[in-house]
C-alpha cells in the first residue's frame, strides 16, 4: 500500500449508529452467576463539580453471591493488550476523584444490589480532556468466604469479574487527534479479505469512532463505502478496526480510509490498494 494521509475538522460523511461500548473480563464461570447493568458511565462534568451514579449487581443464581468492588486503572492497545494498574497510576486517572461502597456486598439468589459512586472534580483549572478509570465487581467464591484466613490453603478458584468504566469529560476541553499508526491487507487461505487500520488517540479527549472506507478502481468507479464498528478511543491508547473486503472483485483501487467520530471531527487517508 501507499498512502498520503489527511485530517479534516468538517465532515461530510454520514454518521454511523452509535453503539455502546464497553470493557468485560471474565475468567471461568461463576456458580451463582452476577452481572451489572451497564458496563460504561460517562459523563460531562467541570472542575470543583460533583455528580453521582449507581450501579445494579444482579444475582442470576439459586444461593447468595458475594461481590467486591474494588478499583483500577485501565489502557489498552491496537495489539490486544490490556494494562490494569494501580489506582491513580495513570496521568489520566480519575480513581482519586471516586468515592463509593458498599466495597463487599451480599446479593440474594435472584435479587440486586446498588453500588453507589460519587465522582468529585478537583477544583483544578489546568485538567483538560478526558479522565477515565474503572469500579471492577468480583463475585467472591462462597468456598473462600467460608474459611479463616489462618487457614487458607493455596488453590485455583474460578471467579467472574466486571470492569465498569467510569469516564469523566472535562468541560468541551481538549484537543481531538487521531493517527494512523499502521494499516495492512489480510487474505485468509480460504479467500476471506479483510483491510486493518490501527489508529493511535493522540489527543486530550475520548472518541468513539467508527471507520469506513471507499474504493475506487481505474475507470474511477466507486464501491462502498464498506464500515467497521464503533469503538471507544481514550488519549494515549489505540485500537485495530477490520473492514472485510472479501465480496470486492480483485484489482487496483484507490481507497479512502476516513475515521468519524460521528461529529465535526472525522479523520482519514488514501492508499493504493491492490488484492
Amino acid at each position: 500500500m501507499r498512502a498520503n494521509g489527511w485530517r479534516t475538522r468538517t465532515r461530510t460523511w454520514p454518521a454511523a449508529v452509535a453503539a455502546a461500548l464497553a470493557v468485560v473480563l471474565s475468567v471461568g464461570a461463576s456458580t451463582a452467576g452476577i452481572s451489572v447493568d451497564r458496563l460504561s458511565r460517562e459523563q460531562v462534568g467541570a472542575p470543583a463539580e460533583a455528580y453521582s451514579g449507581t450501579i445494579v449487581v444482579r444475582n442470576h443464581g439459586d444461593e447468595v453471591a458475594t461481590a467486591r468492588v474494588y478499583q483500577k486503572d485501565y489502557t489498552f492497545s491496537s495489539d490486544g493488550s490490556n494494562v490494569y494498574g494501580d489506582p491513580g497510576g495513570s496521568e489520566r486517572s480519575n480513581a482519586g476523584w471516586i468515592a463509593f461502597g458498599p466495597k463487599l456486598t451480599d446479593i440474594p439468589p435472584g435479587g440486586a444490589v446498588k453500588i453507589d459512586y460519587t465522582v468529585a472534580v478537583p477544583d483544578d483549572g489546568s485538567l483538560v480532556g478526558t479522565y477515565w478509570s474503572l469500579l471492577m465487581i468480583e463475585e467472591v467464591p462462597r468456598a473462600a468466604l467460608a474459611q479463616p484466613i489462618d487457614q487458607m490453603t493455596a488453590g485455583v478458584a474460578q471467579v467472574l469479574r466486571y470492569g465498569v468504566q467510569v469516564v469523566t469529560h472535562v468541560g468541551d476541553t481538549g484537543a481531538r487527534t487521531l493517527r494512523f499508526a499502521d494499516k495492512a491487507l489480510t487474505v485468509t487461505q480460504d479467500g476471506n479479505r479483510s483491510f486493518h487500520a490501527d489508529i493511535e488517540n493522540t489527543g486530550d479527549r475520548g472518541l468513539r469512532p467508527f471507520l469506513w472506507l471507499e474504493l475506487y478502481d481505474a475507470e474511477g468507479v466507486r464501491m462502498g463505502p464498506y464500515r467497521s464498528e464503533r469503538k471507544r478511543l481514550f488519549p494515549g491508547t489505540s485500537v485495530r478496526y477490520s473492514v472485510d473486503l472479501t465480496e470486492v472483485p480483485s484489482g487496483s483501487y484507490q481507497a479512502f480510509v476516513v475515521v468519524d467520530n460521528g461529529d465535526e471531527y472525522a479523520f482519514g487517508a488514501q492508499y493504493g490498494m491492490e488484492f
